[in-house]
């Protein structure tokens, strides 16, 4: 049996926390599995900007709500080809994410 390989990456940003799988995969949920809200990225780049070259694919799991900022969510992350959003709430987002290449 092979060992699984770890992970690339992993934190948090306001109550969820983040990781990347060895695959790319960005997952983003709440801390406590039910729900949470992502820090306010302003016009600073995400928490998992320094990974954006491995990430390529991105999805949400349990209910996550977005800061009020997230614009810069997947800044210059050039190699994203599939984004689920179906539990991203971006109610609490006055901006648009954009940057998405």
């Amino acid at each position: 049996m092979e060992a699984a390989e770890a992970n690339i990456a992993e934190g948090t940003s306001g109550t969820c926390t983040w990781t990347i799988s060895a695959d790319g995969e960005l997952v983003i949920k709440p801390t406590n599995g039910e729900e949470g809200t992502l820090a306010n990225f302003g016009t600073c780049n995400a928490p998992w900007y320094d990974y954006k070259n491995e990430i390529t694919s991105a999805r949400f799991e349990g209910k996550v709500f977005g800061g009020s900022n997230c614009s810069y969510m997947f800044n210059e992350c050039s190699k994203l080809t599939s984004l689920n959003v179906s539990n991203f709430d971006p109610s609490n987002n006055g901006r648009k994410i954009r940057n998405v290449h």
